[in-house]
């Protein structure tokens, strides 16, 4: 880590890590990459009043494993508290940022708050989440998350788009074209041995090309398994970096469909869509994949 991270941050980190006590331990380092970044990004949550979960805080981060999502909030909530001492923000406290993290899909909260808030082992179900949702308004309701990132010498999470004009000038680029020689093996290929692309669990039972949704979107290659469903988007090995982006984002669209597609059979099946391709991908768009947490298989060729 470089030497310019806020002394507030080290000492938490510092702290956090001889505090540690068996189960999952993490290292320094590790720690103090997380939680810059893991404060980061729940500042800009509580700055746009929403909820997150354990998923999108791994993926902001970087790790992209909904288990280790907490791993930097014992230190966030040390930075915190080393703030408040200094009363730099006025006599009053800060809130507790973490409270916003709640699992994906449930009307629920960390047992890491356990910890910091003891009266809440107290209550019953119903009363520790009414006791939640009046940190997590609080946090809402404090107005300088934004202002303590700069004291700290953090900032938000990069801005990973390009921008209107970027997207407005791809898009006037684009237009409906015939799939090239090498577009059509690599579907094919993968179409043969989906395994050749990306692990799947379940036996499989079915793959296809072309596989048409009542959107009338149409996915390049899918298999289905008895465990999961998963769509494979295809970008050819010399698919600029704009359309690899958009492959990214026809992923997103893709696994959506799955699940509607899923949903509407009344079948309960894991869904997912891989983006394979031909070349690697580049440097600029691996945070944006991870972010979004979109798997991705890189120089995939076919082998007969």
């Amino acid at each position: 880590m470089k030497s310019t991270v806020d002394h507030r941050i080290i000492q938490a980190v510092d702290e956090s890590v001889s505090r540690q006590n068996g189960g999952r331990r993490i290292g320094k380092e590790k720690l103090l990459c997380y939680t810059g970044p893991t404060l980061s990004f729940l500042a800009q949550c509580a700055t746009a009043q929403k909820l997150t979960n354990y998923t999108e805080v791994s993926r902001a981060i970087g790790i992209n494993n909904p288990q280790w999502a907490n791993a930097a909030f014992a230190p966030v909530n040390r930075v915190i508290q080393a703030v408040v001492k200094e009363r730099l923000f006025g006599a009053g406290s800060i809130p507790d940022i973490t409270s916003i993290v709640t699992q994906k899909g449930k009307a629920s909260f960390g047992r890491g708050l356990m910890y910091d808030h003891e009266d809440l082992a107290k209550l019953s179900h119903a009363e520790q989440l009414a006791r939640v949702q009046v940190l997590r308004d609080d946090v809402f309701r404090w107005p300088y998350w934004l202002q303590l990132l700069a004291l700290l010498g953090l900032k938000p999470l990069d801005d990973l788009s390009l921008g209107e004009e970027e997207l407005a000038r791809f898009a006037s680029q684009s237009y409906a074209r015939g799939k090239s020689p090498e577009h059509q093996r690599m579907q094919e290929c993968i179409r043969e041995n989906p395994l050749a692309a990306a692990k799947l669990t379940g036996i499989l039972r079915y793959s296809a090309c072309e596989y048409l949704f009542w959107s009338l979107d149409r996915l390049d290659v899918i298999a289905k398994t008895d465990d999961e469903w998963v769509g494979f988007e295809v970008k050819p090995s010399r698919s600029p970096s704009d359309e690899i982006r958009k492959g990214i984002y026809q992923a997103i669209k893709y696994q959506a469909l799955i699940k509607a597609d899923l949903l509407e059979r009344g079948i309960v099946r894991r869904a997912r869509c891989v983006l394979v391709c031909g070349g690697s991908l580049p440097k600029e768009l691996r945070s944006l994949s991870e972010r979004f947490g979109i798997e991705v298989r890189e120089n995939f060729t076919c082998v007969s």
